[in-house]
């Protein structure tokens, strides 16, 4: 650092003397881009280095934002539309020939991982520009005070608070500081001890208010700050009552979530994640209608991974196979993760029994054993199978091949049970139980319908 520091200085004094050098800095500069950069360097270290630092997830961030930008070129995807979006765009990326290079699963980005790509996607070229016009401005009134700054000790604290600024507009290329409240805290109070007096002239406004004018502006501020503080508030009631229906929940105390998680959606001012687990609440205590407008209305607001393959069963529930098969058909265009993509297979597989299509069902769950020997309901969902084609001898043998599984999986689960476990830990293994058990149920009951 010292060492730099003394390098500045003197590269400083140079520049002062010999004004053409600049040419040698700018060109210096767009060397070190052009190295820097994963996409132009010849230097496989730096490639190297890109990868083991997730640059393909960063660079499918990107490009995701980019299609973005491309369908809504004028005014973008709409403010905070990048993490509501994400998902849907993941199939038309992929689906594209730079995107064959990206098919592998990552889950839903609530951010683009750079500040300058998520503002085209959400705010179009329009907030581009003004993005843009922005940092032109700060530069322009930087360099201004810089050189008109006749104190040495001030200019040195102006360079240096620029430095500060830099990073973070650096920094903002790979990440998101300004979507971060202490980065972005950061970035502002430096701004403002740049432009500050002490600096350089700064401009004015003041006006006067007097009698009713005064009294308006008065009532018209504290209404405002009332109504700030009133709705931050019940945020804040909604966030802690969102936390206790989870938990009621994990404790199998569904009545008791209900309650909580449907208060909650009430105080929200804009409500996304207790929405989505309004649904899901919902559907555990089998009200599929009001679960279905609640995950529904997540499209638009929250939009996961998980929301497709929620929804998706709630539709089989209610016997809307084209719902279903649409929502999942979708979901694993994303290239979802194994779990889910699974998940999603076996829902598909239902779909198909339900439509009378026994062998592409019968396919899909082949293959599901075969990845998976372990999975329960796809041999459940295999022994019923044959059992509609009259294959008696080979639904038993999946039916019963589905009850050893559930055993061994309810004596795993019951051994961890008897363990202390985090709340959350708890109350996923006994809805697992309790699935188990109704499987087992189930299994049991078909092996005895069998002639």
């Amino acid at each position: 650092m010292a060492a730099a520091s003394v390098g500045l200085y003197f590269l400083g004094r140079a520049l002062r003397r010999l004004p053409f050098l600049w040419l040698g800095v700018a060109a210096g500069l767009v060397l070190a881009v052009v190295l820097l950069l994963p996409v132009t360097t010849p230097l496989s270290a730096v490639r190297a280095l890109w990868q083991a630092k997730s640059g393909a997830i960063r660079a499918w961030d990107w490009w995701v934002g980019y299609e973005m930008w491309r369908d809504h070129p004028a005014f973008g995807i709409g403010l905070g539309g990048y993490k509501i979006f994400f998902v849907p765009y993941k199939p038309k990326f992929l689906g594209s020939p730079r995107g064959a290079a990206y098919a592998f699963p990552f889950p839903r980005a609530d951010q683009a991982h750079n500040e300058y790509v998520q503002v085209a996607a959400e705010l179009g070229t329009l907030g581009a520009l003004v993005l843009l016009g922005g940092l032109a401005l700060l530069a322009y009134l930087g360099l201004a005070r810089l050189t008109r700054q006749p104190d040495p000790q001030r200019r040195l604290e102006l360079l240096l608070l620029g430095g500060g600024l830099l990073t973070a507009l650096v920094h903002a290329v790979p990440t998101f500081p300004f979507h971060l409240p202490a980065s972005g805290l950061a970035f502002v109070a430096i701004l403002g001890l740049a432009l500050s007096p002490r600096y350089g002239p700064v401009g004015s406004f003041s006006f006067s208010l007097r009698g009713v004018g005064r009294k308006a502006a008065v009532v018209f501020l504290a209404l405002l700050g009332g109504a700030f503080a009133f709705f931050a508030v019940r945020d804040g009631v909604a966030d802690g009552l969102l936390l206790a229906a989870q938990a009621s929940y994990y404790m199998g105390r569904l009545d008791q979530a209900e309650a909580q998680i449907e208060r909650a959606v009430r105080l929200d001012f804009c409500p996304r994640v207790s929405l989505y687990w309004l649904g899901l609440i919902k559907a555990q205590a089998g009200k599929l209608a009001e679960a279905k407008e609640a995950l529904r209305a997540c499209l638009n607001r929250y939009r996961p991974e998980a929301l497709y393959l929620n929804l998706a069963g709630v539709h089989l529930q209610l016997g809307e196979y084209g719902e279903a098969r649409a929502l999942l058909t979708e979901l694993l265009a994303t290239v979802p993760f194994a779990d889910m993509a699974r998940a999603a297979s076996y829902y598909l597989a239902v779909v198909d029994l339900a439509e009378g299509r026994l062998l592409e069902a019968k396919t899909r769950l082949e293959e599901l054993v075969r990845t998976d020997p372990q999975f329960e309901r796809a041999w459940i969902l295999l022994g019923e199978v044959a059992k509609r084609r009259s294959l008696w001898d080979e639904a038993k043998s999946h039916y019963q091949r589905a009850l050893r599984i559930i055993d061994e999986k309810i004596s795993a689960i019951q051994a961890r049970l008897s363990q202390p476990l985090p709340l959350k830990e708890y109350g996923e293994l006994q809805g697992q139980l309790g699935v188990l058990r109704e499987m087992r149920q189930r299994a049991l009951q078909a092996l005895e319908g069998l002639p």
